[in-house]
């Protein structure tokens, strides 16, 4: 007999798209001509959908790792024009590629859909208030972020926590870190790190790598913006994420 199988979308009466595959087998008389046709037709839309969230998953792991790669890059080159030590600089290398190994493994653990902003911050921040459960504090409502805003404020924070733990309200026992979370009125998402109670801060003379990073993530991957501000008080830090 003749045989075809056949794999179509289907549109029903109330909007909503299945999948079929339609599988017929053909019988033919003696003379060659087509006598009957039978087959069967089945729901396969479960199927395609794994099918297809396989594909995404797949271009969204390929484009993640290149972005990775890139990242990496730019910070080995950047950090080698401020670093003179070559132990410093090698231990400030690890560091931000153990803080981006931490935010890969929150996006893979949500199916590569992003991850909270309160499990970036407890990641990034874990490290540095163990033990100090006054150290640190949140406020606002969370958020899920897409995966390249959960890399890219995942480096931001890391910078801000590893420079509070070194010269800021992290580095006294007395300090304490807020972050607030807000919503503006076109929908862009405000993260607003805010240090208190550390040493008076001396603004530094030329800009840093870690300021640089952090304005540099946040606008490359995701056109957002941060301002750091070295107030006398503590240092303020005010991400932008556009909806």
């Amino acid at each position: 007999g003749v045989r075809s199988a056949v794999t179509y979308r289907h549109v029903r009466r109330d909007g909503s798209v299945v999948w079929l595959q339609e599988n017929s087998v053909g019988e033919r008389g003696s003379d060659g001509r087509l006598l009957r046709v039978s087959g069967l037709v089945r729901d396969v839309t479960a199927r395609k959908r794994v099918e297809e969230l396989q594909q995404l998953l797949i271009r969204e792991f390929d484009h993640r790792a290149r972005n990775m790669l890139a990242t990496i890059q730019a910070m080995i080159s950047l950090t080698a024009r401020t670093q003179t030590d070559v132990g410093e600089f090698v231990a400030a290398g690890q560091n931000r590629i153990r803080s981006m190994a931490r935010a890969h493994a929150l996006i893979a653990g949500s199916q590569w859909t992003g991850a909270s902003v309160r499990d970036i911050i407890r990641d990034e921040l874990d490290p540095y208030v163990a033990g100090r459960p006054g150290a640190a504090s949140v406020s606002g409502e969370d958020e899920v972020l897409t995966p390249g805003a959960t890399m890219a404020l995942a480096l931001a924070l890391h910078e801000l926590a590893t420079n509070a733990a070194k010269y800021g309200a992290l580095s006294v026992a007395e300090g304490h870190v807020h972050i607030e979370l807000t919503r503006d009125a076109d929908g862009a998402l405000g993260i607003e790190w805010r240090e208190t109670g550390g040493p008076d801060v001396i603004p530094p003379r030329r800009r840093g790598f870690g300021s640089l990073l952090i304005e540099s993530s946040i606008r490359n991957e995701v056109g957002g913006s941060a301002e750091v501000r070295y107030l006398r008080t503590g240092l303020v830090c005010a991400i932008t994420i556009p909806d």
